[in-house]
């Protein structure tokens, strides 16, 4: 993990994945492949990203293109497998938030 707080994984992913109203469908998908795979290979250890990486994934989970949908539920999956109690607070208010 700190390899990817070094190197900013998380920040490169977001700004070259999900910057833009119009993001490339590739690219979206690409990013949350990229997020999949570090839930599943880090499992708990990835939760300190997850208020940056769930906004993301709401936002992708609405998208009109149909693969981008289904690669962002998958996604949410994965990551929601691995929550911890901690997760479960830091991720509930952001949705109430929205409501």
């Amino acid at each position: 993990m700190k390899f990817f707080k070094e190197r900013d994984v998380i920040g490169i992913v977001q700004k070259e994945c999900f910057a833009g109203k119009k993001a490339d469908p590739l690219r979206l998908m690409s990013g949350l492949l990229l997020y999949e795979t570090l839930s599943f290979s880090l499992g708990k250890a990835f939760e300190p990203n997850i208020k940056e990486v769930i906004p993301n994934i709401l936002t992708s989970i609405s998208d009109a293109r149909e693969p981008v949908r289904s690669c962002a539920n998958a996604t949410n999956k994965q990551i929601v497998q691995n929550f911890s109690n901690h997760a479960i607070k830091q991720v509930v208010p952001m949705f109430l938030e929205g409501l």
